[in-house]
């Protein structure tokens, strides 16, 4: 949802001191894409990548944190592939931790 702050209309200031920040320091109610992982302000409805534009009831991945986000050094495109490797990756240790938990080999 929007935060509170926004239901009655007012623009707040993502850059003051005092605006309240997430864990990795984003302005607090940012969400993350989940098809290109870009971090989106949380006014956005749609992701603000062009190659993505996603609406937010698709994608919204969650506030930033260590396991949703990718390097955003990357171009958005090498971003899209990193998140679906990054998502790959986790989908086989998943697959692979009951197998380990009954001692059977992968």
């Amino acid at each position: 949802g929007v935060p509170a702050q926004l239901a009655g209309g007012a623009q707040p200031n993502w850059q003051h001191p005092d605006t309240p920040k997430t864990a990795t320091g984003h302005p607090a109610g940012s969400w993350v894409c989940l098809n290109c992982r870009n971090i989106n302000f949380p006014t956005r409805m749609t992701c603000n990548t062009k190659i993505c534009g996603r609406p937010r009831h698709e994608v919204d991945g969650g506030e930033p944190n260590a396991a949703n986000m990718v390097d955003h050094t990357l171009h958005p495109q090498q971003r899209v592939a990193a998140a679906a490797a990054q998502d790959e990756a986790r989908r086989q240790a998943a697959l692979e931790q009951p197998r380990a938990a009954d001692g059977a080999s992968p």
